[in-house]
Parts: structure tokens; C-alpha cells; sequence
């Protein structure tokens, strides 16, 4: 024990774990270590501490057939290509200041976002994980999941089941700049900077009980609705993993391309497209007043212009279950009510200006 104890604490041996893989900015390939800064590379050095290293080294020549995949999986969208490269490349560095997080959607089979998104993992190593998409929703999961982002650029969460609910507060957790907490099963609660981006593979859209800026503003979806079935190639994900030199290094020209807009994504219209159309499909609290509910101006409020709140909850509840959603339980429901509508006691709660539609005489 006492040997045990004199090594743990001489620095020539033992390190705390926040010395290993400190610089973000840093990219260990097979063939050298990358400065994502501005591209130019250097070799190997222990004194570096690095424990994380890419499957294949980096090359900067043509990858033919990726570049045929990627215009399929487009449809010939220039600009959706580049903003795969962007998107993508922006996952090679462990920059916080990064808020995004992707949902790679596509509702018909055999669209390509799992061959794109195994062969980025399978290219980044040690630096890509899965997790679990049951983790990122309601009600879903442990936080020993969250254990496993530590020291990742990119974690990988696939097929989100139909009719699922998101954790838009996990959600916010995972793609926030404060550090993440996180307790292994039986284990210490510990505390690690986020490092990671996520990308979400899914053939269903799950639903967002609000429009809280703070989980709209980080959404991105990109969608893959070209289907392949019936003219597939199995042959592809080994030909495309023979190109992976190649794809690492149209990787990095897509991170220093973001770098130089600012850490910015590029516009493009089929994912600006395909966001604001998972937003407004979105069945709200707000959604259900807009179409469930009448509402009468304070000013001019009279006595029968009030509802009892298990009325109106019940009604939302039928709303939702009639359009094959969870809802919300009352508490929660109540606040998002309580922002927009006065509420008094009398008879129970009751709510202030807002009626059912045709519910007067």
C-alpha cells in the first residue's frame, strides 16, 4: 500500500486525469497529431498526454465515391452538401462553444443517414461513442449514460422509437457550456467539461411539449428523404471505409471552413426547411390554446369568462391522445398555463379569460 501510494502521487508516474486530452483544438490521427486550428500538423508526442487517436490516418486527395454518396444522398443539393461537410467537420473538435445538436431525419428506408453516420464514427475512433437515444428521453434513462460522453468529440444516439417524448431538459444539459455531471452506476457523482457535439439518427420525429428558446435555438434537422431500397449497394460501407483518409481530411476542410464563418453553420434552405416544418408540426400547450381555446381580453372579463382548470386539462389531454401524443400531467401543463393566463380559487382553480370553444351558451 505504501508503494501504491508513492506512486500515485509522483508526477512522473501518475497524472490527474484532467491532464490527458486537454487541448480541444487537437486532433490525434494515426500518421500525426492536426492543429484544427489551421490544418498543419506535427508528430507524435507523449508530452502531448493524448489517449485518443482516429481509426485511420489523414490524406488530403479526392474521396471519388464519397463524393458520388454524399451528392445521392442529396439529391444533387450542392448546398446541403456543403453543410454536411461544415456540420460534420465542426464534430472533429471539442469546442464548447457549440450548441447544436443534429437530428438526422429521414421517414423512408434505406436513406443513407446510418451508413454517413457509422462511417464517421467508425473514421473518428476513439474520439466517437453511441448513446443510448432512450437517454434523451422522457423518463428514459440513468445518468451513468451520461458517463460515457466524457472526452468525446462526437456521440451517436440511433433510432429514436415512434411516438417518443424528448427530455428537453437532458436535451439542454448535453448541449449547454457548463460542465456535465454525471454518477456511474454504483459509483461517484463527477463532474467533466462537455467536449462532445451529438448527432440523433431517426425515421420518427419525437415531440417538444414547448418551444423553449433554449432547446429550438440548438435543433438542426437535417433531412435524408432520398430512399434506396431496391437499389442498394452492400458493397458501399467497405468502399467507402477504403476512402477513409481521404474523408478525414474532406473532414478537416469542412472544420477550417467553419472556423473562418465564426463557428457559424452555412445557410441552407432543405434544413431550414425541414426545422421550421418539425417546430410548427409541434403540438404545444400553445398549439392547443390557439385551436381548443377562445380567449377574452381582461379588460373585458365577466364572470362567466373563466374555466376550471381540470376542464381545460382534460380537454388538452383528449387533444393529445386523440393525435397519438403523450400529454403532459397537470402539473406541468399548469406551467405553461401559468406564464399566459391569471388564475384565481374559486370552486377549485379556475382560469381567468380563456373559454373552450363552443363551450358558451
Amino acid at each position: 500500500n505504501g508503494v501504491k501510494q508513492l506512486l500515485e502521487t509522483d508526477p512522473q508516474i501518475s497524472r490527474p486525469f484532467q491532464e490527458f486530452d486537454h487541448s480541444s483544438n487537437l486532433l490525434c490521427c494515426s500518421d500525426a497529431v492536426y492543429n484544427l486550428c489551421d490544418g498543419t500538423s506535427r508528430s507524435h508526442d507523449p508530452d502531448l498526454l493524448m489517449t485518443q487517436i482516429t481509426r485511420v490516418p489523414m490524406s488530403h486527395g479526392t474521396p471519388a465515391r464519397f463524393v458520388q454518396f454524399m451528392n445521392e444522398i442529396a439529391d444533387g443539393d450542392d448546398t446541403l452538401v456543403e453543410f454536411l461537410q461544415i456540420a460534420l467537420g465542426s464534430c472533429l473538435s471539442g469546442a464548447q462553444e457549440v450548441h447544436q445538436l443534429f437530428y438526422f431525419y429521414g421517414a423512408t428506408a434505406r436513406n443513407g443517414k446510418n451508413t454517413l453516420a457509422d462511417l464517421f464514427a467508425f473514421l473518428l475512433g476513439d474520439y466517437a461513442c453511441s448513446f443510448p437515444a432512450e437517454a434523451l428521453l422522457h423518463n428514459r434513462s440513468h445518468d451513468s449514460d451520461i458517463c460515457t460522453l466524457k472526452g468525446k468529440r462526437i456521440a451517436i444516439s440511433s433510432e429514436v422509437p415512434d411516438g417518443s417524448r424528448w427530455n428537453e431538459m437532458r436535451l439542454k444539459n448535453l448541449t449547454s457550456d457548463t460542465m456535465l455531471s454525471a454518477r456511474p452506476m454504483y459509483g461517484q457523482w463527477q463532474e467533466f467539461p462537455r467536449t462532445h457535439k451529438h448527432i440523433i439518427l431517426g425515421n420518427h420525429r419525437p415531440t417538444l411539449n414547448t418551444m423553449d428558446q433554449g432547446v429550438t435555438s440548438k435543433f438542426v434537422l437535417v433531412p435524408f428523404n432520398v430512399s434506396f431500397k431496391g437499389r442498394e449497394d452492400f458493397e458501399l460501407p467497405k468502399k467507402l471505409k477504403a476512402e477513409g483518409p481521404e474523408i478525414l481530411g474532406w473532414l478537416l476542410a469542412g472544420h477550417l471552413k467553419w472556423r473562418e464563418n465564426g463557428m457559424r453553420l452555412p445557410p441552407c434552405r432543405a434544413v431550414d426547411a425541414a426545422t421550421s416544418d418539425y417546430f410548427e408540426s409541434q403540438a404545444t400547450v400553445d398549439m392547443w390554446v390557439e385551436e381548443r381555446c377562445q380567449l377574452v381580453d381582461n379588460e373585458h372579463c365577466v364572470g362567466r369568462d373563466q374555466t376550471q382548470a381540470n376542464h381545460l386539462y382534460q380537454d388538452y389531454r383528449q387533444w393529445k391522445l386523440d393525435r397519438g401524443e403523450q400529454p403532459l400531467s397537470l402539473t406541468r401543463w399548469g406551467e405553461h398555463m401559468r406564464p399566459r393566463f391569471r388564475k384565481i380559487k374559486a370552486n377549485g382553480i379556475r382560469y381567468i379569460g380563456v373559454l373552450l370553444k363552443n363551450s358558451r351558451d
